[in-house]
């Protein structure tokens, strides 16, 4: 999947813990993003595109099996 480079300001206390959950779960930090903000936005009625869902529920399913 094709990715953009983005800058964001994030609370770096926030960063830490991803940060931390990412390499305690074999996970991704991007990913882990990725995942929140569809999961967030979905929660907020947005329609997710078929080929997204996919795309997070195989990672996080294929992260949770390590």
């Amino acid at each position: 999947m094709k990715r953009t480079t983005t800058s964001f300001r994030l609370n770096p206390e926030i960063v830490k813990l991803l940060k931390l959950y990412a390499v305690n779960n074999n996970r991704r930090y991007n990913e882990l993003l990725e995942e929140a903000i569809l999961e967030y936005l979905s929660k907020r009625g947005v329609e997710i595109p078929e080929e997204l869902k996919q795309v997070v529920d195989e990672k996080a399913t294929t992260s949770d099996k390590k």
